[in-house]
């Protein structure tokens, strides 16, 4: 039989798993069959694959016996193989202990990266004290070891546990996803569970209800259900395809059946929402004027750098001085690291603040070009803490709600429509995608000199441009 999935040799016959072997025509006379299939009495998957990886050692060692043409080796082998997994005789029981050798390298071969071969040179680590146990619990191994061979040898019957991967999938997605993410990932995961204990209790409907009930009962929107969907779906795939073996049928998706109704396109409202200054330039002056006199260094830079640069808080605070450039095009700085593909850019430097790059980048070393922030976010935003000191400054000078940090980006951008500066060109500063296709696909963008002009329409009332605090 072709090993066309993981799933090989297995086939589902009334919600129970069957072992199928096509024996070679070579050995067909030999074993007096065409076909050895067995049921295998279990509906769980991860139960099937245990015994199927030892029934098909089993016959692939009958084969290579039959082929050597040893005829009385080939006889005895027949008998034990028939009274194992064929006739299944009382008095033959005993023959399983000689697998247990097997199914112990099975075990460590499926759940120790580097199989034996790296269980003995753990052991070899501590020769005082040379225990397996000890040597595969030291590789995190030991209890999926022994779920294997309880599994194999009949002595437990494991349905696992919906959560049982779940470090796994979580140190799996790190590398494509952001910590946040991962976190709420793990979080859906142990929510679906309490619903779904085990991966034998997951099938369609009920998963279609159990979402039903999170709309109904939990009042979750349309978006939080979607994520959590595509959280579930991510991690069943992950136990579909990533494991060493498949712990789920790869041909089933329980989550087909959870549809959303589509979401109305949001009309936009100049009266919610995150808005400019209102008084655009001269709150700016305000506000860097209270930083002072609060004696907020850090908060003071960051608002500088932001009214004249349209950066987003988190990319301005990410900023290092390698990213500070000068070249035979000016004084410019490169954002690397941005939540959205346009976002990666370069931008050129205003006069106003190159002496501010100088100081922050020029004899010093440090890390970023704002220095001074500590933040204890979880996630590493280092713009978290700042921005809480800017909701109680801007509260106490009797701003709303929607005058928060990004105002500054938005207020440099009103700036700069004022200011006639092209839409592309403003896009291509702050970050965003052209609208128009033809831009978005065949322009290379603005140039440093389009994006300089319009860098220098940012003009503000007169203010102190280097920090001097005298309280």
């Amino acid at each position: 039989m072709p090993k066309t999935s993981k799933n090989h040799h297995l086939k589902l016959h009334h919600k129970t798993w069957v072992f199928r072997h096509r024996w070679p025509k070579d050995v067909q006379k030999s074993v007096g069959q065409t076909e050895f299939i067995k049921s295998l009495k279990t509906k769980n998957l991860y139960e099937a694959l245990v015994e199927r990886d030892v029934l098909l050692a089993q016959c692939l060692k009958h084969q290579q016996l039959i082929r050597s043409g040893d005829h009385a080796a080939i006889q005895e082998e027949l008998i034990r193989f028939r009274g194992l997994w064929v006739d299944k005789n009382p008095e033959n029981w005993g023959e399983e202990e000689k697998l247990q050798d097997q199914i112990f390298n099975r075990a460590v071969e499926l759940n120790v990266d580097g199989g034996m071969p790296a269980l003995w040179e753990e052991i070899n680590k501590d020769p005082e004290a040379p225990s397996m146990d000890y040597a595969l619990q030291r590789l995190g191994a030991l209890e999926k070891v022994n779920d294997y061979i309880h599994i194999a040898t009949g002595k437990q019957d494991l349905s696992l546990s919906l959560p049982h991967y779940l470090n796994e999938w979580s140190e799996w997605r790190q590398r494509d996803v952001k910590l946040k993410t991962v976190e709420d990932g793990k979080a859906v995961v142990l929510r679906f569970a309490i619903g779904f204990p085990t991966l034998d209790d997951v099938n369609k409907r009920d998963v279609f209800r159990w979402f039903e009930r999170e709309r109904q009962i939990s009042k979750l929107s349309v978006s939080r259900r979607k994520k959590m969907k595509g959280h579930l779906i991510s991690y069943w795939t992950f136990l579909q395809k990533h494991l060493s073996t498949a712990v789920v049928p790869e041909d089933v998706d329980p989550f087909v059946n959870v549809t959303f109704p589509k979401q109305k396109k949001r009309s936009y409202n100049r009266t919610t929402g995150w808005k400019e200054f209102p008084k655009l330039g001269d709150d700016v002056v305000r506000i860097l004027n209270a930083a002072v006199q609060k004696n907020d260094q850090p908060l003071w830079e960051l608002i500088i750098l932001l009214i004249y640069t349209g950066l987003r808080p988190e990319e301005a605070v990410q900023l290092k001085p390698k990213d500070v450039h000068k070249d035979e095009q000016g004084h410019w700085f490169h954002v690397a690291d941005s939540k959205t593909p346009a976002g990666i850019r370069d931008i050129p430097i205003h006069g106003n603040i190159q002496h501010l790059f100088d100081q922050w980048t020029i004899g010093r070393n440090e890390e970023f070009v704002i220095s001074n922030i500590t933040s204890k976010n979880k996630y590493e935003i280092r713009s978290d803490p700042i921005s809480k000191r800017f909701g109680g400054l801007k509260k106490k000078l009797g701003y709303g709600p929607q005058t928060v940090l990004y105002s500054c980006r938005k207020t440099v951008i009103t700036l700069m429509d004022q200011a006639s500066v092209r839409t592309s060109v403003i896009a291509d500063v702050v970050g965003h995608e052209p609208e128009s296709f033809t831009l978005s696909t065949y322009s290379g963008g603005s140039s440093m000199e389009q994006k300089r002009d319009a860098i220098h329409c940012l003009k503000y009332p007169n203010f102190n441009h280097n920090w001097v605090y005298t309280g």
